[in-house]
């Protein structure tokens, strides 16, 4: 199981919620404009974000080398984060994974 130190419970719940609405954003993004593949991006953005962050976390768990540090976690949600910003609904969900890359960086070097 990944070990998250202080802040752990709340940081996992809000990349969860950060999943859900990264698929809301990509779903809303899609039926708008269905001709660019931004939508898709973003909506498997958020599917990637939500299993990491599920609290029973069965991807990070498998990729507990990947996931395992906060520092790591939070670069890869900001290399994530790049995807979301390309669309136009995209772009909160492009800030809600900056906040939960933001979050574990920050975690990461305490």
């Amino acid at each position: 199981m990944t070990t998250i130190k202080k802040g752990g419970a709340q940081i996992r719940v809000y990349g969860f919620v950060t999943g859900i609405l990264c698929m809301v954003f990509g779903l809303i993004d899609l039926l708008r404009d269905g001709h660019n593949g931004v939508g898709i991006y973003t909506m498997l953005v958020g599917v990637l974000v939500f299993l990491i962050e599920l609290p029973v976390a069965p991807v990070a768990n498998k990729l507990e080398f990947l996931f395992g540090d906060n520092r790591v976690r939070g670069i890869i949600y900001i290399l994530l984060s790049i995807f979301c910003f390309w669309g136009h609904f995209c772009v909160g969900a492009g800030i809600s994974i900056l906040l939960l890359a933001i979050w574990y960086l920050i975690l990461g070097f305490m």
